[in-house]
């Protein structure tokens, strides 16, 4: 057997797939479409405080100063 990430470590779910959708628009530059999907991830996860810091993030890139400060606070709650 070969050492490497294991199979059940790899999350799966709806915010694993919008998380994923989210990244491949930001990658894109179609921040607007990747907050939209981070936002549903969010909305699946709220206590998860690594999404709300990747949404704080994408508001930031998208000028949105006080959503993205809005987030970050509630990323260190």
């Amino acid at each position: 057997e070969t050492a490497g990430p294991r199979r059940d470590a790899v999350p799966r779910g709806p915010v694993t797939c919008d998380l994923a959708r989210g990244g491949l628009f930001f990658d894109r530059g179609l921040v607007d479409d990747a907050i939209s999907e981070t936002e549903s991830a969010v909305a699946s996860d709220p206590g998860n405080d690594s999404l709300h810091t990747i949404l704080g993030r994408l508001y930031a890139e998208a000028g949105r100063s006080r959503d993205a400060i809005a987030e970050m606070n509630k990323a260190q709650k």
